[in-house]
């Protein structure tokens, strides 16, 4: 009985960690560097955790922040704010497909454990309204770098954003609390 627990200890603590480190990839690659390619924008740089995605391949050493995409050239600020919140929300999205995938059936140990750290990744929206509420920093995937304040401008894409979060977060938050 006690290695079931150790093994299943270790299948789900190696998820979680390996959905951490594919979460700030997908945020970079899917949420800022797609959706800002798709915007009209010019895709520049992709780094996670060291290792350079895009233009090339390789490592180029932890700079402190687990993951950024530079994204330059846009025609319009719209296009420009859409790409800045579209990391948050491409995460948000994969959390929950992986909630409703949860509550729809008993998965396996190894998917459950999967599915349940994808799950977290809403937090990533969360934590980037954080601004919002006087916190001076992204708290959840860049941990020491200071956000401009734009959101506490109501012409911007976050600051709208920031007022539809309970309406986001809330039935994502209800469906993980229930699985």
């Amino acid at each position: 009985m006690r290695k079931t627990g150790i093994k299943l200890f270790l299948i789900y603590f190696i998820s979680l960690v390996f959905c951490f480190v594919f979460g700030i990839f997908w945020h970079e690659t899917v949420g800022h560097g797609l959706v800002g390619s798709l915007l009209g924008g010019h895709l520049t740089a992709i780094d996670v955790l060291g290792v350079s995605v895009w233009p090339k391949v390789g490592w180029v050493g932890f700079s402190g922040i687990n993951g950024f995409c530079v994204v330059d050239g846009f025609p319009t600020k719209t296009g420009e704010s859409w790409c800045s919140l579209a990391g948050s929300i491409s995460t948000w999205c994969g959390s929950v497909i992986a909630i409703v995938l949860l509550w729809m059936r008993h998965w396996p140990h190894p998917i459950r454990a999967i599915l349940v750290g994808i799950s977290l990744w809403w937090f990533d929206l969360l934590a980037y309204t954080s601004v919002s509420w006087g916190i001076p920093f992204y708290i959840m995937w860049v941990l020491k770098t200071s956000l401009p304040n734009l959101m506490k401008q109501p012409e911007n894409l976050e600051y709208q954003a920031f007022c539809f979060n309970p309406l986001l977060l809330g039935p994502a938050f209800v469906f993980w609390l229930a699985w």
